[in-house]
This record gives C-alpha cells, structure tokens and sequence, in this order.
C-alpha cells in the first residue's frame, strides 16, 4: 500500500513538473515574439516573392499553429523552432503529426532525415516549394 502511494505520488509531481515545464517554454516563446506585429497566414506569405511560395508559406504556418501551444501569429520565416520559438518541448508526436499533415495538404513526402534538417519555418516552407517542383 506504501508504495503504490509513493508511485502515485511521484506520478504526479511529475505530470506537475511536465506541465510547469511547457508553461515555462511557451512564455519563453511569447518572451521571443513580443512587440512584433501579429501577422495572418496570408501576410506571412508576403515574405515570399512568389504567390506559389506565399501561399505554401501561409499552408505551413496554419498547420503548424494546430500543432504547438505557442501562438505564432508574430513568426516571421528565419525564427527557428527551438532556438527562438522556444519549441523544444514540442513532443515527437507532435512533430510527426505535423510533417504527416503538410504530406497530406501538399501530396508530398518529407523523408525522416530531411524533417531532421528543417530547423526554421523557412526550412519547412523551402522544403515543401522544392518538393512541389518536382514531377
């Protein structure tokens, strides 16, 4: 009985702990954002020359912000996922769930080392235009 009381207890400081550590990086990555100017989808895709690249760019922040906790809404293209979005707690489920999402929208796939490499929202939105170029 001891035990099972110990193990019980455990488990829920570190849910505690889990849950105090997301909280800490999501204001961590609103700390990054601050004072920006919240842009829609479609404005973030005028970072982008093109209208093919403006539109993939804002398909990719919409799916990405189902994804994550942190509103992007003030991302711009060069932030990195976890060095200023603070995102290193998003789980690898999570990160599976939104490569298999932008394989889905765009009829493409994105190879395991290649999603390895994606460490900006500029990473993912080249990554997705190249992939959409090939026959």
């Amino acid at each position: 009985m001891k035990h099972v009381l110990i193990l019980s207890l455990l488990a829920v400081v570190s849910v505690v702990l889990s849950i105090l550590h997301d909280r800490h990086n999501k204001r961590r990555g609103q700390r990054h954002l601050q004072g920006r100017p919240l842009l829609t989808h479609e404005q973030f895709g005028e970072f982008y020359d093109s209208p093919d690249k403006a539109n993939v760019a804002a398909k990719v922040r919409e799916i990405l912000s189902r994804h994550i906790a942190v509103d992007i809404s003030a991302a711009i293209p060069s932030d990195r996922f976890i060095l200023d979005l603070k995102m290193d707690a998003l789980d690898s489920m999570s990160t599976v769930e939104f490569i298999l999402e932008l394989e889905e929208k765009f009829a493409i796939k994105i190879e395991d080392r290649e999603a390895q490499q994606l460490v900006t929202l500029d990473d993912v939105i080249q990554c997705v235009s190249d992939k959409l170029k090939k026959p």
